[in-house]
């Protein structure tokens, strides 16, 4: 196209190309994007099917070891949280494994002094981030308990929200 305007010829071809690339590109992409979504609700479908059907075949004993909130919370925030990793995570891993073997090789190429020291920066990173896991892995843990524990309150609270009506009544 720019060859095109420098000898003063027509661009209409050029122009007419770009577009039905930029358009192929854009159904291309929507398309991709449908089929992930699709794919990570049917997998949250089935995450979910499976987690009620478990629930519903413990035995009372067990079901009395957790709180009703805590099993809710489990079947959805969870399976949500399945799905983000699904579509997203999933995705950019693929993504950023190609970006960072072209950065690697073009690195080479440019500058292999520049390749070690990023090399070494990455692996100190890797080492801080084995470290942090563990702990990343507990607070994530504690945070899905107190979300279980709330849910428990509210469902206890909204199961017996009219007697706690009538009594906040009777009291002011």
């Amino acid at each position: 196209m720019i060859d095109s305007l420098g000898e003063h010829r027509s661009v209409w071809t050029a122009v007419v190309l770009l577009t039905g690339l930029v358009m192929g590109a854009g159904v291309i992409s929507a398309l991709g994007y449908y089929l992930l979504e699709r794919t990570a609700e049917s997998v949250v479908l089935a995450a979910r099917r499976q987690l009620v059907g478990r629930i519903l075949r413990l035995r009372m004993r067990e079901v009395d070891e957790f709180a009703p909130g805590d099993l809710m919370s489990r079947v959805t925030a969870d399976t949500t949280l399945l799905r983000q990793v699904t579509t997203q995570s999933l995705v950019q891993l693929a993504t950023n494994s190609l970006m960072l073997v072209g950065t690697i090789v073009l690195m080479a190429v440019v500058d292999l002094p520049l390749l070690g020291v990023t090399a070494a920066v990455v692996a100190v990173i890797g080492v801080i981030a084995a470290v942090m896991m563990p702990r990343i892995r507990q607070a994530t843990l504690r945070a899905q308990e107190a979300v279980g524990a709330m849910g428990s309150a509210l469902e206890r609270v909204l199961g017996a929200f009219r007697t706690v009506k009538g009594r906040r009544r009777r009291d002011t």
